[in-house]
């Protein structure tokens, strides 16, 4: 079951591009869309999930799709309102016996991990981080409870056509290709990104062409 709160008709896509890549029959595949974003912090609205999921029957997943949208109102920084959220999550493994898969961005510094309070990653018993390089896609198991962690699976996404738009134009989406994983450099700096972090690096640069170069001097 797949609680689509973000992007209903973008995962619907996906299903449907999955199921002709794969040639599933329609009603074939155990597969089924919540189109809905439900507040994690409302027993109620969670009971209600967990009602939905139960009448599909024998359910093994439920993907929460995003965390953030599903803790509306809360802060994702605050430990209380996460903590708060996890029990909700944990209410409704309880009810359907599926376990809660959460689906959740990392900030803008994507080596510190998740964004948001360390009790969410506390509080999982497994953790996967999905990673780009340029066209290639990485998903690494960063943590995982009474196992090892560490393995590291690669994969592309192939582009399929579903469709067409009412213009005739083609509407397509993607299914996931799997890849041997591969060897990366440990990156020791991050690249200058910004106009005004480039600015820096010319200038520092341009200072270091006469020899050694002091902090005092680059600040």
């Amino acid at each position: 079951a797949y609680i689509a709160a973000e992007d209903v008709h973008g995962v619907r896509m996906r299903a449907k591009a999955y199921s002709e890549f794969n040639k599933i029959e329609k009603g074939q595949m155990p597969f089924y869309i919540l189109g809905a974003s439900p507040n994690f912090r409302e027993f109620e609205q969670v009971q209600d999930v967990a009602r939905a999921v139960v009448a599909l029957g024998d359910v093994s997943l439920i993907f929460v799709d995003t965390w953030a949208r599903v803790i509306a109102g809360g802060d994702e920084n605050s430990a209380k309102d996460v903590t708060e959220a996890v029990d909700m999550c944990a209410k409704l493994y309880r009810a359907t016996g599926a376990t809660v898969v959460l689906i959740h961005h990392s900030g803008k510094d994507s080596t510190k991990g998740a964004r948001g309070s360390s009790a969410l990653r506390a509080a999982a018993d497994g953790e996967i981080e999905v990673s780009r390089f340029d066209d290639d896609r990485e998903a690494q198991v960063m943590k995982l409870k009474n196992s090892a962690d560490g393995q590291r699976f690669g994969f592309k996404l192939h582009v399929v056509p579903v469709g067409l738009d009412d213009d005739g134009d083609v509407v397509s989406s993607c299914v996931v290709e799997h890849t041997e994983v591969k060897v990366r450099e440990k990156k020791t700096a991050m690249a200058a990104k910004g106009a005004n972090e480039k600015a820096v690096m010319r200038a520092v640069n341009d200072l270091c062409l006469g020899g050694p170069v002091s902090q005092v001097e680059i600040i």
